[in-house]
C-alpha cells in the first residue's frame, strides 16, 4: 500500500506526467496491488484525460485518496 500511497503523492506534486500511468500502474500490478481500472490503466495509452481518470478510479478502488492541488 505504500507504493499506491506514493504514486498518488508524486502525481499529485506534478512528479509524475499523465503519460507515465499506465507504466506506473503496470509497477504497481507487478508488486501486488491489484483492482479492476488499475489492470485497465496498465494496459492503456489514451489521450491525458481518460488516462488520469483511470488512476483516480484505480486509487479510489484501492482506497488511497489523489491530494489536490492545494
Amino acid at each position: 500500500m505504500d507504493a499506491v500511497f506514493a504514486l498518488a503523492w508524486q502525481y499529485a506534486a506534478g512528479q509524475l506526467l499523465p503519460e507515465d500511468l499506465p507504466m506506473a500502474a503496470a509497477e504497481l500490478l507487478a508488486v501486488g496491488e491489484v483492482s479492476p481500472a488499475l489492470c485497465n490503466l496498465a494496459g492503456r495509452g489514451e489521450p491525458t484525460a481518460e488516462l488520469e481518470e483511470l488512476f483516480r478510479e484505480a486509487m479510489a478502488e484501492l482506497g488511497v485518496p489523489v491530494p489536490d492541488e492545494a
